[in-house]
């Protein structure tokens, strides 16, 4: 029982670690330098759906739906919404400084265009995303839909449909990102990110047996392994961040 509770420890010390290395690259990504920030996204966010996908479980439809409503459609909605309330007062502050006047056609125009943008998760001509960042957690829900759907639905060879499923739609997200076609709802973000969703719960088995036996060389070449993919994004496929649509905030 002690070896089994030092196990379970170990494991969540390293999604801990991991995600704190994801965090750290985050930030120093969306500050001001010389290094390019598709380089760091080519990195942070494949391990933040890695992450997710590592620490998903096989659960209801029902439940996946309830559960994910609140832990990331409602963060969603709450943050964008304090974003567009800064946001628009200081439209109104800027507004009243230089004219001493609000222009209530103007302050109307851009309420609707926050609420598109929320819902649409983007920034258009008729829309804007009062908090970009946000982008991670709807694509995320529909991640966590996507796996449940299936894993309730698909019953043999269930790994083998994640795995074709996830390659059909990185091409789909390949072909979209030649063609300069955006989807709204973060359609091309989730193509392109479920991949490593999946490719992190089927690494929960795998990863376990390494920690478990201690195996440092096999932990190395998983490195070398992911960081030759992570180069090989980066030198073939890149568009604004690193891979096709995958944005970085």
């Amino acid at each position: 029982m002690q070896e089994l509770t030092e196990t379970s420890y170990s494991r969540i010390q390293w999604i801990d670690t991991a995600k704190l290395v994801g965090i750290f690259f985050v930030v120093w990504a969306h500050m001001e330098g010389k290094v390019p920030i598709y380089l760091f996204a080519a990195f942070y966010m494949p391990l933040f759906f890695m992450l997710s996908g590592y620490v998903e479980k096989k659960r209801s439809f029902s439940e996946t739906l309830r559960n994910s409503f609140f832990q990331l459609m409602v963060p969603y909605f709450a943050l964008n919404s304090i974003a567009a309330i800064f946001r628009l007062l200081s439209f109104i502050v800027f507004h009243l400084m230089e004219s001493g006047t609000i222009d209530l056609y103007k302050a109307a125009k851009k309420i609707a265009e926050y609420i598109i943008g929320i819902i649409i998760a983007d920034t258009t001509e008729f829309s804007f995303f009062p908090c970009g960042p946000c982008w991670f957690l709807f694509s995320l829900f529909q991640m966590k839909l996507l796996f449940s759907f299936i894993s309730t639905t698909v019953k043999k060879r269930f790994k083998t449909i994640l795995v074709l499923l996830s390659v059909v739609m990185v091409f789909l997200a390949w072909l979209l990102c030649l063609k300069g076609i955006k989807i709204y709802f973060v359609v091309n973000e989730t193509l392109m990110g479920f991949v490593f969703y999946v490719t992190g719960f089927l690494m929960k088995n795998f990863l376990s047996e390494i920690f478990n036996k201690k195996n440092k060389y096999d932990f190395l070449i998983i490195a070398v392994l992911l960081f030759a993919y992570f180069l090989f994004v980066f030198f073939s496929i890149k568009k604004s961040y690193g891979l096709p649509n995958l944005r970085g905030g």
